[in-house]
């Protein structure tokens, strides 16, 4: 199954979308100094976009400024634009890496935040615990946490749908008990072909699975990560390299130009209407590689300018405006929100921005 089909003949030699959409040419990668520049993009709904906090970010030490000051690793603005990034998604909680110091630092700050805690070999016992036992440390945290803590996802792209239900469950007990802040649990799923939606191509055709209703009860929102290079780059062929590029990298669905990515959106809103579930749906994670991430058919598929041009059409990219997906003949609504990837936990997707190079240390995209 697939997440686009071809339309219309595209010419041979695509031009770049970073030459229409983007002026961000000619800078300085290799100084967090220098934004990326954005002449033509208007950033939009940008309340409801946020970014995340990855196994590699989680290891830096947050800022302790807010709003930030020269120097600081997080928050900072968006690149190329004078917003303040205001909302996070961690991934674990204590487990691993852990995440819970950016989560207190963030609801300290007012930084709006996902908290994330992952399922394990327990379905998130321990994790749900410790995240319980910090929010009811004292009425000045849990004060905090109320007003900051946006969601609770328990598991990230997890498929042990036992597991997950499980940990789901626990949480929404515990809610229920004024253990938990009162807000929205959920869990972070991926692969929407065939695990959790079928009939995903044309999205107006897409219904959830079997698997995904007996999440969806437990579930407050639904949330899904998204990656269109994955996608469009994996439905070769019929799609030519240059072909795929194109709709990979966009987010416009016009009926001329029909983007991978809005149709994964537009199968999901199906899906939901399908299913009669009228709830919140978020993207929890979408980007586009700077450094390569697969073996290429098209030299610079993965380069610094293919994730500037998607990266700057992620700023303009309007969530209150209904799309028509491709095929398709019922407008839909993009995601309620958006969170963009910085850093990437495996080393060969570890360039997200490009702000760093291999012969510098790793340090942070913000």
């Amino acid at each position: 199954m697939s997440n686009f089909r071809i339309r219309r003949s595209y010419p041979s030699k695509v031009i770049d979308p970073s030459t229409i959409h983007v002026n961000s040419l000619g800078i300085n990668l290799n100084s967090l100094n220098d934004k990326f520049s954005f002449s033509q993009i208007a950033a939009t709904s940008m309340s409801n976009k946020g970014i995340n906090i990855d196994d590699t970010t989680v290891l830096l030490t947050p800022s302790s400024h807010n709003p930030p000051q020269t120097g600081d690793t997080f928050p900072s603005i968006w690149p190329g634009i004078s917003t303040t990034i205001s909302s996070i998604r961690t991934f674990h909680y204590n487990a691993g890496v852990g995440g819970s110091a950016w989560v207190l630092w963030a609801v300290k700050n007012g930084i709006k935040v996902i908290v994330g805690l992952d399922l394990g070999s327990d379905s998130g016992a321990s994790e749900i615990s410790a995240f319980s036992a910090d929010y009811l440390a004292s009425p000045l945290i849990k004060a905090l946490y109320d007003a900051n803590v946006i969601a609770i996802a328990v598991g990230n792209e997890e498929t042990d749908v036992t597991a997950i239900n499980t940990g789901l469950t626990n949480a929404q007990n515990l809610k229920g008990l004024n253990q938990l802040p009162n807000v929205p649990i959920t869990s972070v799923l991926v692969d929407i072909n065939g695990n959790w939606i079928q009939n995903s191509y044309p999205p107006e055709s897409a219904t959830f699975s079997a698997n995904f209703l007996t999440l969806a009860p437990n579930m407050d929102i639904i949330c899904f990560n998204f990656y269109s290079d994955y996608y469009s780059f994996g439905n070769l062929p019929p799609l030519t390299p240059s072909q795929a590029l194109t709709v990979g990298l966009s987010w416009t669905s016009n009926g001329v130009e029909n983007s991978v990515l809005l149709n994964q959106f537009g199968s999901v809103r199906s899906a939901m209407t399908a299913a009669a579930i009228n709830k919140e749906f978020w993207c929890t994670e979408t980007g586009w590689g700077s450094m390569p991430i697969q073996v290429e058919t098209l030299s610079g598929w993965s380069s610094v300018a293919h994730e500037k041009t998607y990266y700057g059409n992620f700023l303009g990219f309007n969530l209150s405006n209904p799309f028509i997906p491709q095929a398709g003949t019922i407008p839909v609504m993009p995601p309620n929100r958006i969170f963009y990837f910085t850093i990437r936990d495996v080393p060969s997707e570890s360039d997200y921005f490009g702000l760093y190079t291999s012969a510098t240390p790793l340090t942070p995209k913000f």
